[in-house]
């Protein structure tokens, strides 16, 4: 019985399989991120480990699945470190964290939620200098019924000061094009995501502050079946209660950087 319980003990620590020279090495600004495998509860994971130049372990990343990449986030021709998470869940559970270097090690300059649907993109939206993130929230997950039906809505960034904030209605221009791709995909007429389709053009059309015109233009157009109508009509309410609380659902993750499953994975004031 101890022999079991010694085993079983064994198996929820982390164990390392790569160490040393045999880790990939990523060097960013003076700091280094060591990749690794490890054991942990069983199951094979991966972990990131962030340095600074004295050795000490600024952050730790371990998860189901890990990675890592350096881009240009804020337009100011210097890379930041981004570094992904994901649990091994389904439709869920990845999150990715742009570090940007200080004078004495890193901070988290933003947390954001992926869920199932992709990352944010740097783009340059506006006349001023840093850049605004683009991307698409699945806040409205299962909102058909099935994950797989769910439609998306764009979401757009915008920096201020130190900060980001949800600045989507700003830049109607992203909602818009992207409610004419899900228009263009309805007038395709997919019965399997008809439903999915015309939620997703209204509810981008909403974001951009056409709701309300967009519903009429669906309810009045031939092209659309009745049952479509039928569905738009019935669940506009409850749209535009969901993109409500799309703020509360993107600030509530990204206000508090994450943990992931580490105690010291970005703490404040590095």
């Amino acid at each position: 019985m101890l022999k079991n319980a010694l085993l079983a003990l064994l198996l929820t620590l982390p164990v390392v399989l790569a160490g040393g020279g045999d880790a990939p090495v990523l060097k960013w600004q003076g700091l280094e991120l060591h990749a690794t495998n490890v054991i942990r509860f069983g199951t094979l994971d991966s972990r990131l480990d962030l340095f600074n130049p004295r050795g000490q372990l600024l952050a730790t990343l371990t998860q189901h699945f890990t990675g890592y990449d350096l881009k240009d986030w804020t337009g100011d021709g210097i890379p930041e470190l981004e570094l992904t998470g994901h649990t091994g869940g389904m439709h869920c559970c990845v999150v990715s964290a742009v570090l940007e270097r200080t004078k004495t090690g890193a901070r988290n300059l933003f947390t954001y939620y992926i869920g199932n649907y992709g990352n944010l993109e740097p783009k340059q939206l506006d006349a001023d200098k840093p850049l605004e993130l683009v991307g698409q929230s699945d806040v409205l997950a299962y909102f058909n019924g099935s994950y797989y039906d769910s439609p998306t809505v764009g979401v757009v960034f915008d920096r201020v000061g130190s900060t980001y904030k949800l600045a989507s209605r700003k830049f109607p221009k992203v909602l818009i094009a992207k409610a004419q791709e899900s228009w263009q995909m309805y007038l395709k007429h997919d019965p399997a995501y008809s439903k999915r389709d015309i939620i997703q053009y209204l509810a981008n059309m909403t974001e951009a502050g056409q709701g309300a015109a967009t519903l009429e233009k669906i309810l009045n157009d031939p092209r659309v079946t009745q049952s479509d109508k039928d569905w738009a009509r019935d669940h506009a309410k409850k749209l535009n209660k969901a993109l409500a609380n799309l703020p509360n659902y993107l600030w509530q993750l990204r206000q508090k950087p994450l943990r992931f499953n580490d105690k010291n994975i970005f703490p404040k004031g590095w």
